[in-house]
Order: structure tokens, then C-alpha cells, then sequence
């Protein structure tokens, strides 16, 4: 409690370079691997399961073997952003906040379970909306709203925005905790660290094969989780991200010149953070299947979401995970992966775009 309350008189307001000095110094002092050694809120007791594609298989005519990581299952109406929330949340115990603040667009399913944490939690969810108030509620936007988080439709920079709300908050006499950089892309990163030993616990109780290649929706920080945890381990395991976004849109050419830049970056950020020798292997980044932009499905991303609802009686996310499924059944149609490859496919979850994009579908 001692600490806790140094740190709320410290940090009134626990922005994301708050956090991850704070944090930082907890799994530092541990020496442990980062994701056992963060405070972490488990919100789940069982891992994501793996299933076979054996119809998708059959329809593709491929010998590839396909499997899918359901973190769409970690929890009902949750996805791959839960593993994320844990780490935010066991930063919002450890240093006593009381209230959330977070931004994102209309198509963003970290807000929406965000919304549902801050429910189930009683926890005061602060979100901002980075586009115009639409006229009907959709999808994301309309889930965060049912769930009683505070939403609040503003445009501008996300970063000046939440600067500014939690200000306020914190003039109201709360302690609000940001959602923002580093911290965010540490909390993804130790979240899908997590993902990692996970997976390699379901290979060593042979509930799936080793995967030799391993495709996931991400812009980074879901990846390089991944990556890094395989790259500690000693895994020569190939993984690729599809990127929903091109690195030209995303408004990061202040940070670093090109992707790698910014995923090297990153990775060294999370090295100083966590105390960690990390030696990542080559970065696999897939921008190919993004289609007109950002946060819009493309054809090939419907018709993979349809493709896969059709064979194995699971929903894609139009905007992330149908377009990473894209970019994998390019690359099986392609002939781009050797006969017999075993390729896991992590289906990170979001169903609320399927239905606020229903005129794609139509």
C-alpha cells in the first residue's frame, strides 16, 4: 500500500510513460521472464483453443495443414485485446487508479472490450470515439455504448485528446489511467508473450503440433509479442503479420522512416523496459491485403470471412482478421507455401465489425 500511494502522488495522472516507469521497475526487479513478472489481472482460465481446418483444407485442395487459435473464444464477446486488458488492468490495481481513459476509431475492438471490462469491473471507462458521432449506432461503437462506457465523439490527434480528458478527470479529483505510449504497445507486447508460452504449453501436451509458420492480423505489437517470445525461446518458427494498415497512413514518419524502423524501435523500448537481452530475428510484415484503407473491408476480406463461416462455421472480423486471412489463402492459392506446411492461424477476434460494415456483405 506504501508503494501504491507514493506512486498515486507521484503520477496523478498514470500516462503511458507513467505506467511503464512504474512497471518497468517491478519486472526488472524480478529478473523473470516479463510476462510472468508484470502485475497482471487473469481474466481467463483456460487457453485459446486450436482446431484443425480440415473443410477449408478440402475446399482450398491444399496439402497445407491449417490450423486457427481461437482467442475469439478466450471469453465470450472478447477477443485477442483481452490479453492486452489483463496487463492493463494489473497496472490500474498496482498503482491504485480509478478510472480509464482510452482512444480509438469506429472500428477499434479494443474499445468495445474495454466497454465490457469497465462493466464487468465496475470500472469507470472513459472512450474516446475519433470520428463524428455517426447518426445510428453500429457495431463497436454502439457494443461500448450498451456496456455504459462514457463515450465521447472527438476528432483530432488520439494523444492530445486523452492528454486532455484525463486533465479533466484529474481536476474532478480521480486518478485516471491512459492507455498510451509506451506502455499500450508493452502491455500488447507482454499480452502476446503470454499467447506464446501459451501455445507452446499446447504443443507439449501435444493438443497441436508445432506450428512451422505462423499468420496473425497486426500492425505490431500482437507480432512482435510473438516474435519475441519465440525469439527467447530459441523457436526458428516463421511468423507473418498482415497489417490492416499501411505504415505510409498511419501517421508514424515522425517516429521512424519505415516500418522496420519502427518495429526496431519498439523492440528496443521494450528491451529497457522489461531488462531484457531481446535478439529478434527478421521482421515479417505483410501490407498487401489492406485494401482502400484502414479501418474498410476490402472484397478479398469478405470474401475470406465468408469463405471461412461457410466451411468451419467461424466469423472473421471484415476489417483485421478477414484480411489477414486474405493474405494466407493468397499465399495457399499462390502455391507460396511448401506441400504439407503446418501454418497456425490466430484468429484474434471482433465480431461487432461484421455488422456495422453489413452493407459490404450485402
Amino acid at each position: 500500500m506504501k508503494q501504491r500511494c507514493a506512486v498515486a502522488q507521484q503520477y496523478p495522472i498514470l500516462d503511458g510513460l507513467s505506467v511503464a516507469s512504474a512497471i518497468g521497475v517491478i519486472i526488472r526487479g524480478t529478473g523473470g521472464r516479463p510476462e510472468a513478472a508484470a502485475p497482471r489481472r487473469v481474466l481467463y482460465g483456460a487457453p485459446s483453443p486450436v482446431q484443425r481446418l480440415r473443410r477449408l483444407e478440402r475446399e482450398l485442395g491444399t496439402s497445407v495443414e491449417l490450423y486457427i487459435k481461437r482467442d475469439d473464444a478466450l471469453r465470450p464477446l472478447y477477443g485477442n485485446k483481452l490479453r492486452y486488458i489483463e496487463y492493463v488492468l494489473g497496472a490500474y490495481d498496482e498503482l491504485a487508479a480509478d478510472c480509464i481513459v482510452h482512444c480509438g476509431g469506429l472500428s477499434s475492438n479494443y474499445l468495445a472490450q474495454l466497454a465490457i471490462a469497465g462493466a464487468e469491473f465496475g470500472i469507470a471507462t472513459h472512450l474516446i470515439m475519433n470520428e463524428r458521432r455517426p447518426v445510428s449506432l453500429l457495431g463497436n461503437p454502439l457494443l461500448a455504448e450498451i456496456f455504459g462506457a462514457q463515450v465521447h465523439f472527438q476528432l483530432g490527434s488520439c494523444e492530445k485528446l486523452k492528454a486532455e480528458l484525463a486533465a479533466q478527470l484529474a481536476q474532478e479529483g480521480l486518478r485516471p489511467l491512459v492507455i498510451d505510449a509506451p506502455f499500450t504497445n508493452h502491455s500488447a507486447i507482454l499480452g502476446y508473450l503470454q499467447a506464446w508460452r501459451e501455445l507452446c504449453g499446447q504443443v507439449e501436451r501435444k493438443e497441436v503440433p508445432m506450428p512451422q509458420h505462423i499468420f496473425l492480423c497486426s500492425a505490431g505489437n500482437s507480432y512482435l509479442g510473438l516474435r519475441i517470445g519465440a525469439d527467447l525461446d530459441g523457436s526458428d518458427v516463421r511468423i507473418t503479420a498482415v497489417s490492416p494498415i499501411r505504415f505510409l497512413d498511419s501517421g508514424l514518419s515522425v517516429v521512424a522512416s519505415d516500418r522496420e524502423g519502427f518495429l526496431r524501435k519498439k523492440i528496443g523500448e521494450f528491451a529497457e523496459f522489461s531488462g531484457q537481452n531481446i535478439p529478434v530475428s527478421k521482421l515479417d510484415v505483410d501490407e498487401n491485403f489492406v485494401g482502400a484503407s484502414y479501418g474498410a473491408p476490402s472484397s478479398e476480406s469478405i470474401a475470406a470471412v465468408r469463405l471461412l463461416a461457410r466451411t468451419e462455421g467461424i466469423l472473421l472480423d471484415p476489417i483485421y482478421t478477414g484480411k489477414a486471412m486474405a493474405g494466407l489463402l493468397d499465399r495457399i492459392r499462390t502455391r507460396r507455401l511448401p506441400d504439407g506446411a503446418r501454418i497456425l492461424f490466430i484468429h484474434s477476434g471482433g465480431i461487432g465489425n461484421v455488422f456495422s460494415n453489413y452493407d459490404a456483405f450485402a
